[in-house]
Formats: structure tokens, sequence, C-alpha cells
């Protein structure tokens, strides 16, 4: 049986923790906190109970301007644009009989564009080229045949 106490607190009685977040942690170390009166009423009043500090989920913030037009606007300042806003069109409709098709989209985004955060290398002509994703036995012929072609 599992018994929530307060919001960043929770006793297991059947694997004898108590498990606190992070944050309530960290705000416990102030001996003059209520987090701290907390944590000593909780240790005093199950004495032998093991502690556990839950760590702090991953936010998904890092995807929150992550939206189709966004993605849109990152594809077209390549010069192969057209070539990737077909594979772009094509993974939206392909999305459309997945349960979730924006994460599908976000996939094929993310695959395509590992490093979107980061500033693209530019080819030596002074141009941006993203190379499509091939499939593995291609990859690396495909990938210089393609450098070769726009100067890279």
């Amino acid at each position: 049986m599992i018994k929530k106490m307060v919001k960043d607190v929770m006793v297991d009685y059947k694997t004898r923790k108590i498990v606190v977040s992070e944050d309530f942690y960290e705000r416990a170390t102030d001996p003059f906190s209520n987090e701290a009166i907390q944590f000593e009423t909780l240790r005093n009043r199950f004495v032998g109970f093991s502690l556990e500090i839950a760590k702090k989920k991953k936010s998904t913030a890092s995807n929150k301007n992550l939206t189709y037009k966004n993605m849109e606007k990152y594809i077209s300042v390549f010069e192969n644009r057209d070539e990737l806003m077909e594979m772009f069109n094509l993974a939206k409709s392909l999305s459309l009989v997945q349960p979730n098709p924006y994460n599908f989209v976000k996939g094929w985004f993310k695959e395509q564009f590992p490093n979107y955060k980061e500033m693209p290398k530019v080819s030596k002509d002074g141009k941006l080229y993203a190379f499509p994703i091939v499939p593995k036995a291609e990859e690396t012929e495909k990938t210089e045949e393609l450098k070769r072609a726009y100067n890279f």
C-alpha cells in the first residue's frame, strides 16, 4: 500500500521506503524550513524506513517550439529545401494513421536533423545542405556522392 502524504513525499509501506522529490530534499536542508520539519517528522514516525530521493523528470520544454510551422521554417533555410519539404510532407501524410501524428513527424524531424539546435555546417560554396536520411546499407556511398555533388 502506498500512501501519499504531501505533494513531494510518498511513503511506501510495502517496501518500507520514504520517497521524497529532489526539490523537497533540497529545501529540507534548510533547518528552519517547513520541509525540514516535515522531513524530521517523517524520519521519526517511520523508523527503519529507507530514504529514496526521486530524480527530477526531464522537461519536455525542449520541444516546446518544435511546431510544424517551425520545422518548415528550419527546412526552408537549406538549398535542397524542396527535396526536404517533400520528405516532410510525406512524413506528415504517413503520420495521419498513427496514434499520435505529431510525435511521428517530430521523430522524423529529429532523426533527419539531429543537431537542429546547433548552427548547421556550411558547404565550401557558402550554402547550407541537409543530406536526407537514407537506409544504412547505402548511407556511406550515397552521403559521399551527395557531398561531392554539393561541393562539401
